[in-house]
């Protein structure tokens, strides 16, 4: 039997075979590649699947025993062969794209679906006139239903809505429908499961080759987590981590709309209280910051106890506080709740196992007082609280004109404080210390003066806190000490008499906690030329004894450089025996107003005398200062004082008449 072989060639070399036409091979007449494998005859017909490209052949052989050439039936069969089997191909081809594309299909449905719900995004769309709706699975979800349920009608939806978002709805989607307007809406919606959720709808219009409106399609996104963190965000920007009120923003954003309202209405009435807790940083340094915290939160507790619902309590930053009391009707209403501050703080509190006591010292302010803006009421009511704190601790100020007069004079003067050296308006006075014995004149004490430009004479009471609190005392104190020495010491070379002569120079606290201190007295003595014996610090006694420590070492570096040390205004201070005692002091100041009860009261000699009995036996000096009468000289020498000063001997005298009065008194002649 003759056996003939079909086969399916899919080459695409070309040099095989022509892919179109119907092609014949014998193994005795053609070196084919095919022929060569398979010894015989060949029938090669196209395979011909789509637009007329083949995709192979369908190659029929049979062995060279056999007749040679193929009968024209026997190609007729083999095309028809070839025919249905290039259908076949064909269909398998387009249902393995058909599968391809459905997958792809199915796996961009997938992809879309997970990020619509990881977006928490869903999309709708609704036909027109009908409102039929198509929801993705992700609507289903933000309203809580199960996939498998309806989706919700317009109707449903916009009743599921928060009734105040209802009518805004309403509107965009009417005018969607009407007009083809955009829809950008957002909204809270209540679920299903009970839940409210924050959503936001985007949708736009669909329409015909007509151009008429035919659906309505977009997106709804739950916004929930979104709202979430613009809450937390919205209330922290406007409170106080610690103690969880109201913080600086938040009280000023209230006190502008407080002023609003003030100045639209009459009964709007409003008070501002400034509220800073007394002796906070000894609590917090001494117990700790924690302990601090405590302290912060349990006062910010209390201050919220004692004033109603709709006032404001906030925390500015540190231990300073602020209440906004709205409406009021008199400004007593604002003092009653200062005082029920002041009653509110009385109770102890317990921090770290023990009891601390707090007070508060608080300013007010109200639109009583005819302020504007939202700034001028803290900032008096921040300045009455300074002048409450200034007549001691847990007490209340009203604001009036006055203490913003003081204060805008009080920034003035530090403003031209800063200039005054370079405009030379600061001058030295000085006043004589005479020797009670002999008449003779011991020394001068150097005094500062201000002459402004503007004002005249500023009072040292005035301008010298200001220079201690702006800083500029150390800058103004070795001015001082260099002046001082220098005149002294021009006085010593005019005046042979002057050769023992002392100045006392005043040291301010900040002077003497000063690195520099010592630096400069050295720098100011080696320039001048003045003999260290001949310079007398004083110093206060709320210097030595905030500072102990470093005050015996720094004292004892002065003694060592032969320059005296004086103590001014003895017996003022409530550790004086204490201080002198302690540390190298060789001269005592008798305060005036010792001084001054000495002819009046009993007490007051007795008190001059006490103190005169202790440098006896401490073997140092005194000096009285503040004599002011003929009287008081008598009693001080009955007494033995050694020395005095004061305005019965001399007035404060210019450099220049100094000059003239040393010119005209040699030292050891009494005083006129």
């Amino acid at each position: 039997a003759t056996a003939s072989l079909l086969h399916v060639v899919t080459t695409t070399d070309t040099s095989l075979v022509n892919p179109m036409e119907v092609v014949q091979l014998h193994s005795d007449l053609d070196l084919h590649p095919l022929t060569q494998t398979l010894p015989g005859c060949w029938l090669l017909v196209p395979l011909s699947v789509s637009n007329d490209v083949a995709w192979g052949c369908l190659g029929i052989h049979r062995s060279p025993t056999t007749q040679s050439l193929w009968q024209e039936s026997e190609i007729e069969l083999v095309q028809i062969v070839a025919s249905q089997l290039a259908i076949a191909i064909q269909q398998a081809q387009t249902l393995d794209q058909a599968q391809r594309e459905l997958q792809e299909r199915q796996r961009a449905e997938a992809r879309l679906k997970e990020a619509q719900r990881i977006a928490h995004t869903g999309n709708w769309e609704m036909a027109l006139p009908s409102r039929n709706l198509i929801w993705s699975e992700e609507m289903f979800r933000i309203y809580g239903l199960d996939p498998q349920a309806q989706p919700l009608t317009l109707e449903a939806q916009l009743m599921a809505l928060e009734s105040a978002d209802r009518p805004l709805w309403e509107h965009q989607f009417a005018m969607a429908c009407l007009e083809g307007q955009e829809i950008n809406l957002e909204g809270s919606i209540r679920g299903s499961d009970g839940h409210y959720r924050f959503v936001h709808l985007l949708g736009q219009v669909q329409r015909n080759s007509q151009g008429t409106i035919r659906a309505l399609v977009g997106t709804l996104t739950d916004i929930t987590g979104r709202k979430q963190i613009e809450a937390r965000l919205a209330y922290e920007a406007f409170h106080d981590p610690l103690t969880g009120i109201p913080n600086r923003a938040c009280f000023m954003d209230q006190l502008n709309g407080a002023v609003d309202q003030a100045q639209q209405r009459a009964e709007a009435a409003f008070a501002v209280l400034f509220i800073d807790l007394d002796r906070f940083k000894v609590i917090n340094d001494g117990l700790g910051h924690l302990a601090g915290d405590q302290l912060l939160i349990e006062c910010a507790q209390r201050l919220r106890s004692v004033v109603r619902d709709e006032d404001l309590v906030a925390r500015l930053g540190g231990d300073e506080f602020a209440i906004l009391i709205r409406p009021i009707t008199t400004i007593e209403d604002a003092v009653k709740v200062a005082d029920r501050i002041h009653e509110v703080l009385q109770e102890p509190i317990l921090l770290t196992g023990r009891e601390i006591f707090i007070s508060a010292s608080i300013g007010v302010s109200s639109t009583l007082a005819g302020s504007v803006e939202a700034m001028d009421f803290l900032r008096d009511a921040d300045t009455a609280m300074y002048q409450a704190k200034a007549h001691g601790r847990g007490r209340s100020a009203l604001f009036t004109s006055q203490m913003h007069e003081q204060v805008s004079t009080q920034l003035a003067l530090e403003n031209d404080l800063q200039r005054a050296l370079e405009r030379q308006e600061l001058t030295l006075e000085y006043q004589p210390i005479v020797d009670l014995a002999t008449g003779g004149l011991l020394g001068l004490e150097a005094l500062l003066r201000w002459n402004h430009h503007h004002w005249g004479a500023i009072p040292p009471s005035t301008f010298i806190p200001l220079a201690e609190e702006t800083g500029l005392i150390l800058t103004i104190g070795e001015w001082t000490q260099r002046q001082a020495c220098q005149h002294l010491r021009q006085w010593q070379q005019n005046f042979a008499h002057a050769a023992n002569l002392v100045v006392n120079v005043n040291l301010s606290v900040k002077q003497f906690t000063s690195p520099r201190l010592l630096a400069s007295i050295d720098e100011t003595l080696s320039r001048t030329g003045l003999k260290g014996h001949c310079l007398r610090l004083e110093i206060t006694e709320s210097a030595l004894i905030e500072n102990t420590e470093m005050a015996e070492t720094l004292l004892l570096a002065l003694q060592e450089r032969g320059i005296q040390l004086c103590i001014d205004d003895f017996g003022t201070g409530y550790s004086s025996l204490s201080m002198v005692h302690r540390f190298p002091v060789q001269v005592l100041k008798i305060d005036r107003s010792f001084i001054h009860r000495m002819t009046v009261d009993q007490r007051g000699a007795a008190m001059v005398q006490a103190i005169l009995a202790l440098v006896h036996s401490l073997e140092m000096t005194a000096i009285a200062e503040g004599v002011e009468t003929a009287e008081q000289l008598v009693q001080l020498r009955q007494l033995g004082c050694p020395y005095a000063q004061g305005v019965h001997f001399s007035k404060p005298l210019t450099a220049e008449n100094t000059t003239a009065l040393l010119a005209a008194w040699p030292q050891n002649q009494p005083w006129p």
